[in-house]
């Protein structure tokens, strides 16, 4: 799995844990935009949490 792949399935996994639908996990947020900068699998936690706070 590449560390795109695995950054993206830590924060699918986020986001289904949180009770969203699976169909829009990709579709809310940049996800690509945080891994541009340089979060990677073990830091999605905290992409993930900037996201959701600027809903």
């Amino acid at each position: 799995m590449s560390e795109r792949q695995a950054f993206m399935a830590a924060i699918k996994r986020m986001w289904l844990n949180l009770g969203r639908p699976e169909a829009s996990w990709d579709a809310v947020h940049d996800w690509d935009y945080y891994f541009r900068q340089g979060v990677r699998a073990d830091d999605a936690h905290i992409a993930f949490q900037d996201a959701i706070n600027c809903e």
